[in-house]
């Protein structure tokens, strides 16, 4: 892709547009969706990707017989609530689901959600969101119709180890600055290192 527009700088907002191919403000999604215990949670006026009013890119390629994964956040609508079940990412077209209860967790030894059920993971983040990923495509490598979203979340991160050559020339804010990005790349780097061995086993 040479283009790329997004209609919002907020990450609830910017999802459903991307999922649905349509304006948030439409679905009444117009800032983050803060979840139970967040200050700003209001139980009785929730904002969530509502599936009998919306249809996601993922439903379209599951009605034609795509197997569809999702990993990490998903954050349109939480569904732990009692009666919210409905916002689950597997009522948007995703028959497999694994990562973020809500819009943000720990970078390391998070809280996540696999095979619909909350536990604490041991590592970094970034790390069990890319093995749970690797793992997805492992399963559907005799797929040829698959397709995978991954969402990695990584807005506080520890640390990686990076020469001090690259960073050293650098403001201490501006370095703080690039740990998303470089926590993001590797697990990125890693999907696309098993992607391409896929493609040369074919």
């Amino acid at each position: 892709m040479s283009q790329f527009f997004c209609t919002t700088p907020v990450c609830s907002p910017a999802r459903a547009a991307f999922m649905t191919g349509r304006y948030a403000s439409q679905f009444g999604i117009t800032d983050f969706i803060p979840k139970p215990g967040h200050k700003l949670y209001d139980p009785d006026n929730q904002m969530a990707l509502d599936p009998d009013k919306s249809v996601t890119f993922a439903e379209v390629l599951q009605q034609n017989g795509y197997q569809t994964g999702l990993v990490g956040k998903w954050h349109l609508g939480d569904w732990t609530a009692k009666g919210s079940e409905r916002f689950h990412p597997t009522h948007h077209g995703f028959d497999y689901f694994m990562g973020l209860t809500g819009g943000g967790t720990t970078p390391s030894n998070p809280e996540l959600e696999e095979k619909g059920e909350v536990r604490k993971f041991t590592g970094l983040t970034i790390d069990i969101l890319t093995d749970h990923a690797l793992k997805f495509i492992e399963r559907q490598s005799s797929n040829s119709s698959s397709i995978l979203s991954m969402r990695d979340e990584t807005s506080s991160s520890i640390w990686w180890k990076t020469p001090a050559r690259l960073t050293t020339c650098l403001p201490t804010a501006v370095r703080k600055s690039m740990l998303p990005l470089r926590n993001s790349l590797n697990g990125c780097s890693r999907l696309d290192r098993k992607l391409k061995t896929h493609r040369s086993r074919e």
